[in-house]
């Protein structure tokens, strides 16, 4: 999936994206909701995608990064990964993604590659 239609919540926020998950990997969000974690955020205008808040797992490590994919029956993979010749620790990291349906299910990954 294109960057252009996800962004891990800014670090201000996270706290308050955390208690939003606790009894759920995903949550369907309101656009205003969704802004007010990741910032500015603008979709084109065709667009019908929904923002959901999504568990991931990741790093703040300079190298770090995410993938987000979505396959045809709903299913949604967050991959988390860095690069690094060092023990890398995983943690949270909320994400939004806009997506046209519900996740039907929601798998996280997390490596690092040396």
């Amino acid at each position: 999936m294109p960057h252009s239609r996800w962004r891990a919540v800014r670090d201000s926020q996270e706290a308050v994206a955390e208690s939003l998950l606790e009894s759920s990997p995903f949550l369907p969000l309101t656009d205003e909701r969704a802004v007010g974690l990741v910032g500015e955020f603008s979709l084109p205008v065709s667009s019908k995608a929904k923002p959901f808040l999504i568990r991931a797992v990741g790093s703040r490590i300079g190298t770090a990064r995410f993938e987000v994919y979505v396959n045809q029956n709903g299913n949604v993979a967050v991959i988390g990964g860095a690069l690094s010749h060092y023990n890398v620790p995983p943690e949270r990291r909320p994400v939004v993604v806009w997506l046209d349906r519900p996740p039907r299910e929601v798998y996280l990954w997390f490596h690092i590659a040396e």
